[in-house]
């Protein structure tokens, strides 16, 4: 079949890394596939790679001029705000509405047989297109984060979406409860993570390495904590568990926890740990290229997340071998845990019960679990995902011919 592939963005993010494997397996099965992303990114190049990809925001130009045809499309409330803000959603400056009109047609004649957006965040480009196709939309974005979406674009999104994919069950729940989306149109569909044999050794192989970055010994053990350092992600919650287990720790070795990432709480929490006095144990190296080696050498990953509707680094984190402790309310990391007895999950995002299991976790005689990566494995399989979506579009497509006319498009 042909699939419209519409994705927010190229970044090297979950969501993106989904979508080009998922886009790679398709297309391995045989179905044709163009994608559109919002905006490029650093992984915009392995996107064409895969297969026809184009951008659909390239143009930063919007002047007075857009301005006036923004207000005559929309009002002039949209239209100040596009002055103001032009990198917002239906903000197209002159170029981009040049662009992406001559790719609206190009979409209209290659005909896809469905349109998958791989967020909520694609309603603008929907709207745009203005196609009468069927429309799954896979959700990774929780309640709070659905909920600040632009309602334009957050209408578009609910109004025209004929199947929603869910990437956790907590996701699935914000829908329905938040969004009363009826459970006929939802289906639980995680995220498709691969790892593979090749990218272990090479992982293992870099564990001295790990070792050097950190200034750790043998006998030490390593925490682990990764992602973007914003609130949503409770780094601070990180902090507080690793002041838990440190002041319980009196095993052999040190015990040092690692952030992996950055982001606009870097210099706070520094601070918190500097002001605690265990700077030397509670370390923020930054962003890493080859995460792995980090993850391979750790005792386990702590999932902090305040609202996550299923991060990314769990499941890699499963993938590897590793052990996670999540907060069992704060979104798809404890279906991991839950699925596949990948860890341990803790009540009422309560840090310092986060810091305990740890502190048990390391000093306990424990039997390391070598099918929890065959595990986690299976179940978030690049190749068994795409070929269950491609079969729900084969399912919405063939629902939508047999009602035709489908649905009329509007205009926004």
């Amino acid at each position: 079949m042909r699939i419209l592939m519409i994705s927010h963005a190229a970044d090297r993010t979950g969501a993106p890394i989904s979508a080009l494997q998922l886009a790679r397996e398709m297309i391995s099965l045989g179905h044709e596939l163009t994608i559109i992303l919002r905006r490029d990114g650093e992984l915009g190049e392995a996107y064409r790679e895969t297969t026809p990809t184009h951008i659909w925001r390239d143009s930063p130009q919007f002047d007075l001029s857009d301005g006036l045809s923004t207000a005559l499309r929309f009002g002039p409330l949209m239209a100040i705000k596009c002055v103001r803000s032009p990198d917002r959603p239906y903000c197209l400056g002159r170029q981009d509405r040049q662009r992406t009109a001559r790719l609206r047609q190009e979409i209209r004649n290659w005909k896809p047989d469905i349109i998958y957006a791989n967020t909520t965040h694609c309603g603008d480009v929907v709207d745009e297109l203005d196609l009468d196709t069927p429309i799954v939309t896979h959700v990774r974005e929780m309640g709070p984060t659905i909920r600040a979406l632009d309602a334009r674009r957050l209408k578009s999104t609910m109004n025209k979406t004929d199947m929603f994919l869910c990437a956790s069950r907590s996701v699935m729940r914000d829908l329905s409860q938040d969004f009363s989306v009826p459970d006929a149109k939802l289906r639980v569909e995680p995220p498709a993570v691969k790892i593979t044999p090749e990218q272990m050794a090479v992982a293992d192989a870099a564990r001295g390495d790990v070792n050097d970055d950190l200034k750790l010994g043998e006998p030490d053990t390593l925490i682990i904590g990764a992602g973007s350092l914003i609130p949503r992600k409770g780094p601070d919650l990180f902090v507080e568990a690793a002041k838990t287990a440190l002041d319980r720790h009196d095993g052999a070795g040190r015990l040092v926890f690692a952030w992996l990432g950055d982001g606009e709480m870097m210099q706070s929490l520094k601070h918190t740990v500097h002001e605690a006095g265990i700077e030397s144990d509670v370390l923020f190296p930054g962003v890493k290229a080859r995460p792995y080696a980090y993850f391979r050498r750790a005792s386990a990953v702590l999932i902090t997340s305040r609202e996550d509707p299923y991060p990314r680094v769990a499941i890699e984190a499963g993938m590897l071998g590793v052990p996670v402790l999540a907060f069992a309310d704060g979104g798809g990391a404890a279906d991991l845990v839950r699925n596949y007895e990948a860890g341990h999950l803790i009540a009422d995002f309560d840090a310092k019960a986060m810091g305990r299991d740890v502190s048990a976790l390391v000093t306990a005689s424990r039997t390391v679990d070598e099918n929890l990566s065959k595990r986690v494995s299976r179940g978030h399989n690049p190749s068994a995902s795409a070929s269950r979506i491609v079969a729900l579009f084969e399912s919405v497509a063939g629902t939508a011919h047999q009602t035709e006319p489908h649905k009329k498009a509007t205009k926004p």
